[in-house]
């Protein structure tokens, strides 16, 4: 398993997937380096109520919005 986190983390360039195998190879007696990630941005979470139809056409003007 050691073998199989270390050539992940070598052949993976995402600092974040690297970051994530080298918390794991822990668990294995591995220590591995982290890598200095650059800022994520923010997420937000947003629930629509009502009907169906109005969160389909919320849905589109957002990915419009976003693609445009």
């Amino acid at each position: 398993m050691s073998l199989a986190i270390t050539t992940a983390w070598e052949c993976i360039s995402s600092p974040y997937c690297r970051n994530a195998l080298s918390e794991t190879a822990k668990y294995v007696g591995k220590n591995l380096p982290q890598v200095d990630e650059p800022v994520r941005k923010p997420t937000i979470e947003t629930m629509v109520l009502g009907p169906e139809e109005d969160r389909v056409q919320l849905l589109e003007a957002l990915r419009r919005h976003h693609d445009g």
